[in-house]
């Protein structure tokens, strides 16, 4: 799916928080990268504009079904988990958009534990605590 991530959406037409989504394809791949700066730019990209201090961009839906690849393929994983928790806990007066980004990264987290790249390793406790924190913010918020 991921090497058709500038096709499968109309990126420039989406809005993030401070503009338009036509940089989030890339900055998404630069989050495959083997340079941990690189991963640390592209993390901000994304945080700064889909989702900026837990308010959630129009754009924040689109995302994490790219980010579940990533995180399954990144060397670097702990910045995908990050901005999967946050698009996951993010808030928005559209409570569709919070509903189905919830949704969304909590079926990401969820399908990734098994997978041979997470299942074993210091990630899927990682994604096991984040799935739980995030099933008891929803609670507490709805």
């Amino acid at each position: 799916m991921i090497e058709h991530i500038h096709e499968n959406e109309d990126w420039a037409s989406l809005k993030t928080n401070v503009g338009d989504a036509k940089h989030v394809p890339d900055a998404i791949l630069a989050l495959l990268s083997d340079d941990e700066d690189e991963v640390e730019r592209a993390y901000w990209k994304i945080d700064n504009h889909v989702v900026l201090q837990s308010d959630l961009s129009e754009s924040a839906k689109y995302v994490p079904k790219y980010l579940e690849e990533v995180l399954i393929k990144a060397k670097f994983k702990g910045s995908t988990l990050e901005l999967l928790f946050q698009i996951g806990y993010g808030a928005s007066p559209n409570k569709d958009l919070e509903n189905e980004c919830y949704q969304q990264v909590m079926d990401v987290l969820e399908r990734t534990l098994s997978h041979r790249n997470i299942a074993g390793t210091q990630w899927e406790e990682a994604i096991k605590e984040d799935i739980s924190d995030l099933k008891e913010l929803y609670n507490e918020r709805t």
